[in-house]
Protein backbone atom coordinates (compact mmCIF):
# COMPACT_ATOMS: atom_id res chain seq x y z
CA UNK A 1 0.00 0.00 0.00
CA UNK A 2 1.44 3.56 -1.06
CA UNK A 3 2.00 5.85 1.57
CA UNK A 4 1.37 9.50 0.86
CA UNK A 5 1.94 12.79 2.89
CA UNK A 6 -0.34 14.35 4.85
CA UNK A 7 -1.20 17.96 3.03
CA UNK A 8 -1.38 20.76 5.89
CA UNK A 9 -2.48 24.12 5.99
CA UNK A 10 -1.26 27.03 8.24
CA UNK A 11 -3.77 25.91 11.25
CA UNK A 12 -1.82 22.56 11.05
CA UNK A 13 1.62 23.80 10.52
CA UNK A 14 1.17 26.08 13.84
CA UNK A 15 -0.37 22.92 15.55
CA UNK A 16 2.61 20.73 14.42
CA UNK A 17 5.72 23.39 15.53
CA UNK A 18 3.59 23.16 19.24
CA UNK A 19 3.58 19.40 19.85
CA UNK A 20 7.54 20.34 19.78
CA UNK A 21 8.18 16.76 18.06
CA UNK A 22 10.50 16.60 14.59
CA UNK A 23 7.95 17.16 11.48
CA UNK A 24 9.31 18.05 7.94
CA UNK A 25 7.75 19.71 5.38
CA UNK A 26 7.94 19.88 1.52
CA UNK A 27 6.66 23.29 0.48
CA UNK A 28 5.41 22.71 -3.34
CA UNK A 29 3.15 24.06 -5.81
CA UNK A 30 0.83 22.21 -8.15
CA UNK A 31 2.44 23.66 -11.67
CA UNK A 32 6.19 22.73 -10.08
CA UNK A 33 7.10 20.16 -12.63
CA UNK A 34 10.27 19.28 -10.22
CA UNK A 35 7.98 18.93 -7.27
CA UNK A 36 5.90 16.65 -8.81
CA UNK A 37 9.15 14.69 -10.06
CA UNK A 38 9.98 14.64 -5.93
CA UNK A 39 6.87 13.42 -4.85
CA UNK A 40 7.66 9.41 -5.59
CA UNK A 41 10.67 9.64 -3.24
CA UNK A 42 9.19 11.74 -0.58
CA UNK A 43 6.75 9.74 -0.04
CA UNK A 44 9.14 7.02 -0.01
CA UNK A 45 11.32 8.18 2.41
CA UNK A 46 7.23 8.78 4.25
CA UNK A 47 6.77 5.31 4.29
CA UNK A 48 10.21 4.66 6.34
CA UNK A 49 9.64 6.63 8.69
CA UNK A 50 6.49 6.47 9.28
CA UNK A 51 5.80 6.71 13.11
CA UNK A 52 8.99 8.02 13.83
CA UNK A 53 9.61 11.79 11.83
CA UNK A 54 6.23 13.22 10.11
CA UNK A 55 6.66 13.89 6.41
CA UNK A 56 4.26 16.86 5.19
CA UNK A 57 3.41 18.76 2.05
CA UNK A 58 2.35 22.49 2.17
CA UNK A 59 1.03 24.14 -1.40
CA UNK A 60 2.00 27.74 -1.48
CA UNK A 61 -0.43 28.69 -3.83
CA UNK A 62 -3.38 28.93 -1.29
CA UNK A 63 -4.09 32.06 -0.20
CA UNK A 64 -3.92 30.46 3.54
CA UNK A 65 -0.88 28.98 3.36
CA UNK A 66 0.85 31.97 1.84
CA UNK A 67 1.94 33.74 5.35
CA UNK A 68 3.62 30.67 6.36
CA UNK A 69 5.14 29.74 2.90
CA UNK A 70 6.69 33.61 3.19
CA UNK A 71 7.49 33.24 6.99
CA UNK A 72 10.34 30.71 5.81
CA UNK A 73 11.64 32.42 3.37
CA UNK A 74 10.45 29.45 0.36
CA UNK A 75 11.89 31.21 -2.76
CA UNK A 76 12.36 28.63 -4.89
CA UNK A 77 10.32 25.29 -4.94
CA UNK A 78 10.36 22.18 -3.95
CA UNK A 79 12.14 23.15 -0.68
CA UNK A 80 12.31 20.94 2.18
CA UNK A 81 12.44 22.40 5.87
CA UNK A 82 12.70 20.35 9.27
CA UNK A 83 11.51 22.08 12.13
CA UNK A 84 11.82 21.15 16.22
CA UNK A 85 14.89 19.56 14.59
CA UNK A 86 17.84 19.00 17.18
CA UNK A 87 20.13 22.24 16.68
CA UNK A 88 20.83 24.71 19.06
CA UNK A 89 19.25 27.07 16.81
CA UNK A 90 15.42 26.93 16.76
CA UNK A 91 14.93 28.56 13.03
CA UNK A 92 13.91 25.55 10.85
CA UNK A 93 16.90 23.78 8.45
CA UNK A 94 16.19 23.39 4.63
CA UNK A 95 17.52 20.43 2.80
CA UNK A 96 20.06 20.69 0.38
CA UNK A 97 21.12 16.93 -0.50
CA UNK A 98 20.02 14.69 -3.13
CA UNK A 99 16.49 14.30 -4.33
CA UNK A 100 16.32 10.51 -3.10
CA UNK A 101 14.76 9.06 -0.48
CA UNK A 102 17.86 7.30 0.92
CA UNK A 103 19.48 10.97 1.19
CA UNK A 104 16.12 12.30 2.71
CA UNK A 105 15.82 9.74 5.48
CA UNK A 106 19.37 9.57 6.23
CA UNK A 107 19.11 13.43 6.95
CA UNK A 108 16.44 13.56 8.80
CA UNK A 109 17.83 10.87 11.43
CA UNK A 110 20.62 12.69 11.45
CA UNK A 111 18.55 16.39 12.28
CA UNK A 112 15.46 14.68 14.27
CA UNK A 113 15.13 15.60 18.19
CA UNK A 114 14.66 11.88 19.57
CA UNK A 115 12.26 11.63 22.10
CA UNK A 116 14.62 9.28 23.82
CA UNK A 117 18.58 8.47 24.51
CA UNK A 118 20.16 5.91 23.23
CA UNK A 119 22.80 4.06 25.01
CA UNK A 120 25.43 0.96 24.90
CA UNK A 121 25.22 -0.79 28.04
CA UNK A 122 23.30 -0.37 31.07
CA UNK A 123 26.11 0.11 33.64
CA UNK A 124 27.58 2.58 31.79
CA UNK A 125 24.27 4.40 32.72
CA UNK A 126 24.48 3.85 36.59
CA UNK A 127 25.92 7.24 37.57
CA UNK A 128 23.50 9.31 35.44
CA UNK A 129 20.09 6.80 36.33
CA UNK A 130 21.07 7.52 39.82
CA UNK A 131 20.84 11.31 39.99
CA UNK A 132 17.30 10.92 38.10
CA UNK A 133 13.90 10.46 40.31
CA UNK A 134 11.91 9.29 37.86
CA UNK A 135 13.30 7.51 34.28
CA UNK A 136 11.86 5.02 31.50
CA UNK A 137 14.27 2.71 30.45
CA UNK A 138 13.39 0.81 27.07
CA UNK A 139 15.43 -2.36 26.49
CA UNK A 140 14.48 -4.24 22.63
CA UNK A 141 16.06 -6.88 20.50
CA UNK A 142 15.20 -5.02 17.39
CA UNK A 143 16.68 -1.53 16.37
CA UNK A 144 15.05 1.52 17.09
CA UNK A 145 11.85 1.90 15.43
CA UNK A 146 7.70 3.48 15.70
CA UNK A 147 7.08 1.29 18.58
CA UNK A 148 10.02 3.25 20.34
CA UNK A 149 8.84 6.25 19.75
CA UNK A 150 5.71 5.60 20.80
CA UNK A 151 6.03 4.50 24.09
CA UNK A 152 8.95 7.10 24.51
CA UNK A 153 6.30 10.01 23.23
CA UNK A 154 3.64 8.58 26.16
CA UNK A 155 6.18 8.78 28.94
CA UNK A 156 6.73 12.13 28.13
CA UNK A 157 9.91 12.02 30.66
CA UNK A 158 13.66 11.03 30.60
CA UNK A 159 13.73 8.22 28.12
CA UNK A 160 16.70 6.21 27.41
CA UNK A 161 17.07 2.99 24.73
CA UNK A 162 18.93 -0.12 24.58
CA UNK A 163 18.95 -1.52 21.28
CA UNK A 164 19.92 -5.48 19.97
CA UNK A 165 20.27 -7.18 23.21
CA UNK A 166 19.40 -11.09 23.00
CA UNK A 167 16.86 -13.47 24.78
CA UNK A 168 19.19 -15.19 26.53
CA UNK A 169 21.21 -11.61 28.16
CA UNK A 170 17.50 -10.84 29.66
CA UNK A 171 18.22 -12.37 33.45
CA UNK A 172 21.90 -10.50 33.49
CA UNK A 173 20.11 -7.58 32.23
CA UNK A 174 17.27 -7.34 34.72
CA UNK A 175 20.10 -7.79 37.28
CA UNK A 176 21.70 -4.72 36.64
CA UNK A 177 18.50 -2.70 35.94
CA UNK A 178 18.22 -3.97 40.06
CA UNK A 179 21.20 -1.94 40.72
CA UNK A 180 19.49 1.57 39.55
CA UNK A 181 15.92 1.29 39.46
CA UNK A 182 13.98 2.70 42.15
CA UNK A 183 10.04 2.66 42.50
CA UNK A 184 9.57 5.63 40.46
CA UNK A 185 11.42 3.89 37.47
CA UNK A 186 9.91 2.49 34.28
CA UNK A 187 11.29 -0.53 32.38
CA UNK A 188 10.12 -2.18 29.39
CA UNK A 189 11.35 -5.12 27.88
CA UNK A 190 10.50 -5.36 24.28
CA UNK A 191 10.99 -8.81 22.76
CA UNK A 192 9.94 -10.36 19.00
CA UNK A 193 8.08 -7.25 18.96
CA UNK A 194 5.87 -7.71 22.14
CA UNK A 195 6.20 -5.09 24.91
CA UNK A 196 5.92 -5.48 28.53
CA UNK A 197 6.51 -3.31 31.63
CA UNK A 198 9.29 -4.83 33.95
CA UNK A 199 6.83 -6.52 36.15
CA UNK A 200 5.82 -8.56 33.40
CA UNK A 201 2.49 -8.02 33.91
CA UNK A 202 1.60 -4.76 31.14
CA UNK A 203 1.58 -5.13 27.94
CA UNK A 204 2.23 -1.90 26.00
Amino acid sequence: IAVHCQEIDSKKYRQLKQLNQTFVVLFHKPNCYACEQFKPSYNNAKEKLQGMVELTTMNCDLDDNKYACSNNEITSLPTIKIFNHNGKRRAPITYSGQRTSADLVYWVKNNERKPFTQVGTVTKLNKELQNLDQFLLILTDSKVGPTTYKISRVYKGKTFVKTDFKSQDLQNLKSEVKQVANNETSIIFCLKSKCNLFNGKKNV
